[in-house]
C-alpha cells in the first residue's frame, strides 16, 4: 500500500493479490490504527468488488475483505524479526 499524494495525506492507495484474486484499493486511516477501504479486482475471471478493513496492533496486522453478496476473508499477520 502507498499514502495518497502530499496533498491528500489521509487517502491510502494501493494493490492487493489474494490466491487468483487481485485488484486495487483506495481507504482512508480511521481511529485507533485502523484503515477502511473499498476494494475492486478480478478473481479468475469474474470481477470483485467490497469493502475490507486493516488493524496493526504492535507486530499483529488483521486484514479482512468482505466481498460484495461473496464471501468474507479474514488474514492475521505477525511481522518477523
Amino acid at each position: 500500500m502507498a499514502v495518497g499524494s502530499p496533498k491528500d495525506r489521509d487517502r491510502i492507495v494501493g494493490e492487493y493479490h489474494f490466491a487468483l484474486q487481485n485488484g486495487t484499493l483506495d481507504g482512508r486511516p480511521q481511529r485507533y490504527g485502523s484503515i477502511l477501504f473499498s476494494f475492486d479486482g478480478m478473481d479468475e475471471m469474474d470481477e470483485v468488488h467490497g469493502a475490507g478493513t486493516g488493524t496493526l496492533q504492535d507486530d499483529h496486522l488483521v486484514f479482512t475483505l468482505m466481498c460484495h453478496q461473496g464471501d468474507d476473508y479474514t488474514f492475521e499477520a505477525t511481522r518477523r524479526s
